[in-house]
């Protein structure tokens, strides 16, 4: 990495690019050498052989920019199933905040019946790591659901400690009733959306 950035900044036509290459795996352990000034450093949150929050802290001693390589719904780990974790989030990215983090890189499907919620508030958090997860979750209820919104937040609940097929019926139930008071077309076919994820997880 150091000597490609080294051959960018010799170029007048590259000199303003960045090198950016992954802490992972067999590339995890913290080197020996300082990066480059213009070399970015993405720490991987899984597949390390040391914990990445002491992956950062080393990290933070040879490279002037870091970044975070990170990883939310993936299919062989959680098959679209739904996950709450939003504490949790929020104390991530604080950390990534205070470590100096610039950049995010997170791995994630196109999943949003289980983890679109998840998804907003990390972008929200990205933006304000300070901003309160409860207000988000409201803002997300109120401007995506209207009406429907009270119902929406049991469904969401519905999965708030785990996942388990037994929720399912309740989570139905909670989709059904969101649909009835559903005051516009745009509203029923988001609603609905969640209905066919739900149905999605019956057949799973």
């Amino acid at each position: 990495a150091n000597h490609v950035a080294i051959a960018l900044k010799k170029n007048p036509q590259t000199r303003d690019k960045m090198v950016g290459m992954y802490a992972y795996f067999i590339t995890s352990l913290p080197p020996s050498i300082a990066a480059e000034a213009n070399v970015i450093v993405f720490v991987a949150t899984k597949f390390n052989f040391l914990p990445w929050r002491f992956l950062v802290n080393q990290c933070e001693k040879k490279t002037e920019i870091l970044g975070i390589r990170g990883y939310a719904s993936i299919l062989p780990w959680h098959w679209t199933k739904p996950v709450w974790r939003l504490k949790s989030l929020r104390k991530k990215v604080q950390f990534w905040n205070d470590s100096n983090i610039i950049a995010i890189n997170i791995e994630s499907g196109n999943d949003w019946g289980g983890w679109g919620l998840y998804h907003y508030v990390l972008a929200r958090l990205l933006w304000n790591p300070d901003e309160d997860v409860d207000s988000i979750v409201d803002d997300y209820l109120q401007k995506g659901f209207g009406n429907s919104a009270g119902d929406m937040r049991n469904y969401f609940n519905r999965w708030k400690w785990c996942y388990s097929q037994r929720k399912l019926a309740s989570a139905t139930r909670d989709i059904t009733k969101s649909l009835e008071k559903a005051q516009t077309e745009k509203l029923r076919n988001r609603i609905g959306q969640y209905a066919l994820y739900l149905h999605h997880l019956y057949l799973y």
